[in-house]
């Protein structure tokens, strides 16, 4: 197996624009591998899988609408590389996993949890709009009115209610 060890604690893992640029990097040399069977996203500490995007870059990254379709695009990629990875691709996720993170996470094949995990889907709380093919893939997963409760309301759920939504498994 390979490990994507994501390792910001000081930012409960958020994510730069260089780690989305990079994770598509990261999940070809895994694919190139014929060794490896499967592919997992795990944090380096328990404190949080991902914060999400790390929206002190949005300053910068996202100032005029041409950025934000770019930063857009990248994030996006990110999402699309792991959701069409060659190999099943696995995220074990401890404590928070947030926007982006959730976004991360949902992209996966398959989800597992710490009893101490906590979801949320929060663009809503930064004005943001929740990606396209985010959403697709978190309707696909959990069914509309759940992904429309978590992606409205920016609310928090646990890992008890992430199983029973089938968020995780």
């Amino acid at each position: 197996m390979a490990t994507i060890v994501l390792h910001r604690p000081s930012k409960r893992n958020a994510f730069t624009y260089e780690m989305w640029e990079r994770l598509p990097q990261l999940l070809l040399e895994a694919e190139k591998n014929p060794a490896l069977r499967v592919i997992g996203l795990r944090s380096s500490e328990s404190e949080a899988f991902s914060a999400g995007a790390d929206i002190s870059e949005f300053k910068i990254r996202r100032l005029h609408p041409a950025d934000v379709e770019h930063y857009d695009a990248v994030t996006a990629k990110a999402g699309a590389a792991l959701a069409n990875a060659e190999l099943p691709t696995i995220a074990m996720i401890s404590g928070y996993c947030m926007g982006g993170g959730c976004d991360i996470a949902v992209a996966c094949d398959i989800r597992l949890c710490d009893t101490h995990a906590q979801f949320g889907v929060t663009p809503a709380r930064l004005g943001v709009v929740y990606p396209a093919g985010a959403m697709k893939r978190l309707v696909d997963l959990v069914g509309i009115g759940t992904a429309k409760y978590l992606v409205f309301s920016g609310q928090m759920i646990g890992a008890s209610e992430a199983e029973r939504t089938g968020l995780v498994s």
